[in-house]
Parts: C-alpha cells; structure tokens; sequence
C-alpha cells in the first residue's frame, strides 16, 4: 500500500511524536518548540508499509516550511516507524537539507502503553553548519477516565554541545479533559529553568489551554 502527495504536506517527524505527546494544544513537541523540524512544507512525499510492522514516509520538499521558495536547494526527510507490538511503536527520522550551510537532523521517538499509563519520548541530534545541537524529551500520560488524564513532560535541550552551561530544561505537567469529541481543555503549569550562560529566561506560569475542532 503506496500513497503518493504532490503539495504542501506535513514533514513526518513533529506529527510522529505528536501522536505520541497527544497534547499539541497545550504545547509543541520539544523539535517543533526550538524551531529544529518544520511541521509542513511543498513537495513530494511517499508513505507506504512493507508487512503489518513496518512503514515509511519519505518527503523531498522545498525547504521553506509555508513560505515561498528563494533557493533551488531541497530537503529529504525520512521517516520509518516499526510497530513492536499493539501497546509499543518506535520511529527513526533522518532529515537533511540542500543548502549550502550543512543542517542535518536524526531523531528517535516511541511510546508504550502500560494502561492506564502511557511512556514516550524524542531524542534529537542536529547540526548546523559548525554548530551541534541537542535535545531530549520524555512525557507521560495518566488515564483518570474516558475523558479526565493527568500528564507530565520534561524537555531538555543544549543549544550548542560545545559551550558549557548554555542550555535549558523545560517541565511542563497538568490535568487535561475531553468535554466532548469537539471540544478539550487542560489546565498546566510550565516552568524554564536555564543553565548558566543560557539566553533562555526563567519562569514559571500557569496556563490554560483549549482545542476546538469544528
């Protein structure tokens, strides 16, 4: 089973552990945050299986995530994600891009369901040009009922792997509930905790998320 898409088309990685994370409305998967991986651009994409337990998303795209093109360099993104069993999938991600400043991507991510507990995770390597980055995010998931949960997530990100002391971690944990197929809400604490010499400020805040689906 092969689809081809010609167009714009989401980039596979964010929306992989998104499906995972299962919370986009309260906050952005950790490559999505830091601006590492484009959610979506033009291009041709190819999604298929090989067997019951394996599938891949292969995309070569402008480049420019939604805005216009301004160079003829392309990015590939390849994604293939193995199903361990119907409670477990794990994914890797390669993506690297055209341009004449070296950016390349590898990315891991998975989930396990332990019911009424759900585990997972991202990690992601990068570089740009010089510039080797880093970053690591695992979260939770407690099924309270149908429609209640309480989750948790910590994100961990080194901006240059190079410098000491410049990165950040990122704590994010709530209470969530489905008050109907249309509509969700959560209620979340967030808190930024930089390192040293990180240009991240400090804070902590309590937020208030909702989702609408018309």
């Amino acid at each position: 089973d092969v689809k081809v898409r010609l167009g714009l088309q989401p980039i596979p990685w964010c929306g992989t552990v998104e499906k995972a994370w299962g919370l986009r409305f309260v906050e952005k998967v950790l490559s999505d945050r830091k601006g590492l991986m484009k959610t979506a651009d033009d291009g041709l994409g190819v999604v298929g299986k090989i067997g019951n337990e394996l599938s891949y998303h292969v995309v070569l795209s402008n480049g420019e995530g939604v805005s216009t093109e301004s160079n003829q360099a392309k990015d590939l993104d390849i994604l293939a994600t193995y199903k361990i069993s119907e409670q477990a999938w794990l994914a890797g991600s390669y993506h690297a891009s055209g341009t004449s400043t070296e950016e390349t991507r590898y990315g891991l991510t998975g989930a396990v369901v332990l019911s009424p507990l759900l585990l997972g995770g991202e990690v992601i390597m990068a570089r740009d040009g010089s510039t080797d980055k880093q970053g690591l995010s695992a979260f939770g998931t407690l099924t309270i009922s149908d429609t209640l949960s309480l989750f948790g997530r910590a994100d961990s990100y080194d901006p240059n792997t190079a410098v000491a002391s410049d990165g950040d971690t990122y704590l994010v944990a709530g209470i969530a509930n489905k008050f109907s197929a249309k509509f969700s809400g959560a209620i979340n604490l967030r808190r930024a905790m930089p390192d040293s010499t990180s240009t991240v400020a400090a804070s902590t805040a309590l937020y208030v998320s909702t989702e609408v689906n018309l």
